[in-house]
């Protein structure tokens, strides 16, 4: 622990580090290092909390076929292990489905396990952005990257891979197009599969790592006892944004105040949300 560092102030930490962050440890402990990933997926459960890589799974079935005048894109089974394909041949069959992370979270890549056993087709795989129209304006799509399996290309059993540097930033109110204005946002990820023969090519669905992030910190200073400079800062002012705190009066934190179990309650019960009927 940093010299000075008084209860009141950890407790800011650990309650934005509760909530979510993606600044790394060594910001408080100069000497703790995150664990390193195991290879594969790093992370096989969702945590609720920390700083943590996550894995969230969209599988096949959730995607919803885009419909089309020319062909219906039923899904079947093609193969073991939840791999789901076009029932019929055809050409770019579309499935979709809407990404629902909680906000603020940083896609960092995307792991897509696909089959393409055929010499005449391809999977694409596609992560997109929507950003709906204002009234008077027009909507906005943005695509962060797209993957396939190549048109000529045989690769049998692959996974398609898409990376994001900087990540992917969810939120349910963005602005995509820049235009200072910021709207309702939809963020998809669709399959599109060109095939000859019906039980070449299939996909499994989708695997988002991403991890969370707190928000960022305002220009100036909230309390004038945690100026910008503060080590603690940032962390400080997401409780104050997210209501959590509203300081201990006067336009203080008092950071360097011990903290009563009376406080204790308060920014636990509002950090969780705890609701529970009497």
């Amino acid at each position: 622990m940093r010299p000075g560092t008084t209860i009141r102030t950890m407790v800011a930490l650990w309650a934005a580090l509760l909530l979510t962050t993606a600044l790394p440890i060594a910001a408080v402990e100069p000497d703790a290092v995150l664990p390193t990933p195991a290879p594969g997926f790093p992370a096989r459960a969702t945590h609720a909390f920390g700083p943590h890589t996550q894995a969230t799974a969209f599988h096949a079935i959730a995607f919803a076929p885009v419909w089309t005048a020319s062909f219906t894109p039923v899904l079947a089974p093609h193969a073991t292990g939840g791999y789901f394909g076009p029932a019929d041949p055809g050409n770019g069959q579309a499935y979709r489905v809407q990404v629902t992370l909680p906000n603020g979270a940083a896609i960092d890549s995307i792991e897509a396990p696909v089959i393409d056993d055929d010499i005449d087709g391809r999977v694409v795989v596609e992560f997109s952005g929507s950003e709906s129209a204002p009234p008077g304006g027009a909507g906005h799509d943005v695509s962060f990257g797209s993957a396939d399996t190549g048109l000529l290309d045989l690769p049998g059993y692959t996974s398609l891979n898409l990376s994001f540097d900087p990540p992917v930033m969810f939120a349910s109110v963005a602005d995509l197009d820049a235009d200072g204005n910021a709207n309702p946002v939809s963020f998809t990820l669709t399959f599109v599969i060109d095939l000859t023969d019906p039980n070449a090519e299939s996909f499994w669905g989708a695997v988002v790592h991403w991890h969370r992030t707190i928000s960022p910190a305002p220009a100036t200073a909230t309390f004038a006892d945690v100026p910008t400079g503060h080590w603690a800062f940032s962390f400080v002012e997401a409780l104050a944004s997210s209501g959590i705190t509203a300081g201990c009066g006067g336009g203080n934190y008092c950071p360097d105040n011990p903290i009563t179990r009376a406080e204790m309650a308060v920014y636990l019960a509002a950090a969780l949300g705890l609701h529970w009927p009497q």
